[in-house]
């Protein structure tokens, strides 16, 4: 697995982190009807679908397509197997795809946010399969293995503690982990090597034997 050293750049704080959401109100109690339940769109940044719009749902935080373009220039995926936790829009797995992933799966409990990952998939015609369900859960029932495991999951929340632990055993050999995750917030992987690039309040961190 390639690792390339010392090539993200300093990106901007997210304008609104969780907890923002929840301080100022902005994620619905209950959900949002579906015409009304996309933010404006995002872009695929680099690959064969370099440019294409996906929909992203609304009231979550989302990589932005700096830190996409950091991840994807330090981690190589062409003719991978990745997994993307707390998947979101699917973005993140979705760029993984377009820059050569051989496939992707994508975890997200959410009813509302897996159609629009199913959605965006099938305007894409890309490779890709959709599991709903808790992450945490998923990945203790989870058999196949990855070459690269992608989590991001609500800031400050507890999903680092308890989920980072269970991903070696779906890791192949030579894989990489890697988690976006608050700066408060800290990732830790006894017997994996560990790479941090701090942005503001983000810290991306990956992980390898």
């Amino acid at each position: 697995m390639r690792i390339e050293k010392d090539t993200l750049k300093e990106i901007p704080e997210d304008p609104f982190t969780d907890s923002d959401v929840q301080r100022y109100g902005l994620l619905p109690l209950t959900p949002l009807p579906s015409s009304l339940y996309f933010q404006p769109m995002t872009r695929i940044c680099g690959g064969k679908w370099k440019g294409r719009k996906l929909s992203s749902p609304s009231g979550i935080r989302l990589t932005s397509g700096r830190v996409k373009e950091a991840l994807f220039s330090m981690v190589d995926v062409e003719g991978k197997d990745f997994l993307d936790l707390f998947a979101g829009s699917g973005a993140v797995g979705i760029e993984a795809l377009s820059r050569g992933a051989k496939n992707a799966v994508f975890v997200e409990k959410r009813r509302e946010i897996v159609k629009i990952i199913k959605k965006n998939l099938e305007n894409l015609g890309g490779v890709g399969k959709v599991i709903r369900g808790d992450a945490e859960r998923v990945v203790r029932k989870m058999e196949e293995k990855f070459d690269v495991i992608f989590m991001d999951p609500p800031y400050e929340r507890g999903y680092v503690e308890r989920v980072l632990p269970l991903l070696p055993s779906l890791l192949r050999e030579e894989g990489i982990i890697v988690v976006e995750h608050s700066k408060r917030e800290p990732a830790e992987l006894p017997g994996f090597e560990k790479k941090e690039k701090i942005y503001n309040d983000t810290v991306l961190t990956l992980f390898w034997r």
